[in-house]
């Protein structure tokens, strides 16, 4: 974007800015494409700050093996932007840590990435690792941005313009079903990774106090293994186990050791890739 710094009109000044900004468009057009000497088999790693720790650890990780990263943070935008860059093949795996997006979809909060989230990769058969990172939460702007039928559910200002609601038992169990129908429909290598002990840092015995909409105290805690547990349940029991790989961790989230766990199973199905071509 150009300044034109005076009303819209040719003359000396205007004049000069107005080619500069065509000098700019052209170079943009004729540029010639980067070469590129060695191309890094290229990870991407979806992030949210309640999953930071798990997804940098992961990052650092991934880089340390020699792989290129690029972080997409899941506010809506940044899952389509990932779900477009697979399609365009500019991505060989995926590590989907934060799926959270889908959790806004499916119950009705502002950050979803549309009805076709973490479709892209199953589709292009490229190794995917799937957590339900930030599965427990969904979310709304200030609090009057929240419908009035939930009012009376579990919340957490996470900053004085977002603001959090748990996910029920009923819309976790639902929301398992809907990972179970994607996941199924990989064409290539896929695995999930279940954190028992919490699906984000608010989700965890030592999490923060939840309140009402209203900033009173909250009925229950944030933390509610219950809710996580029929999530899994519903994903366990109806995905198909004859093609992908899914395994229960006792640990939690942003341990070190779950982002460890991810990593080597992405590296092994990249490992497998790599010897069938």
């Amino acid at each position: 974007m150009f300044n034109p710094v005076g009303d819209i009109s040719i003359n000396r000044v205007t004049k000069r800015i107005f080619l500069n900004a065509v000098r700019a468009m052209a170079g943009m057009l004729i540029g010639k494409p980067l070469h590129e000497e060695k191309r890094s088999i290229q990870v991407a790693v979806t992030v949210f700050g309640v999953v930071q720790p798990c997804a940098e650890h992961a990052k650092e990780l991934l880089e340390e093996k020699g792989f290129e990263v690029i972080l997409f943070h899941t506010s809506g935008t940044g899952g389509m932007a990932l779900e477009d860059l697979v399609k365009q093949r500019e991505i060989d795996a995926v590590l989907d840590i934060s799926t959270t997006e889908l959790a806004d979809e499916i119950v009705g909060g502002v950050l979803s990435a549309g009805p076709h989230r973490m479709e892209a990769a199953g589709d292009m058969g490229i190794p995917q690792v799937i957590v339900p990172g930030a599965i427990d939460l969904v979310n709304f702007k200030t609090p009057e941005t929240v419908p009035e039928k939930w009012k009376d559910r579990v919340f957490y200002r996470h900053t004085p313009h977002i603001t959090l609601m748990r996910t029920s038992p009923e819309e976790s169990a639902s929301l398992g079903r809907v990972f179970a129908k994607k996941i199924n429909q990989a064409k290539g290598d896929t695995v999930v990774l279940i954190p028992t002990r919490g699906f984000s840092a608010y989700d965890s015995p030592h999490g923060p106090k939840a309140i009402t909409l209203q900033g009173g105290p909250a009925p229950r805690s944030w933390f509610w293994p219950e809710a996580d547990q029929v999530f899994y349940q519903g994903l366990k029991e109806n995905l198909d186990h004859s093609r992908i790989r899914y395994h229960e961790l006792s640990m939690h989230v942003n341990e070190p050791g779950f982002a460890e766990r991810a990593v080597r199973e992405l590296e092994t199905m990249l490992s497998k890739k790599k010897d069938r071509e």
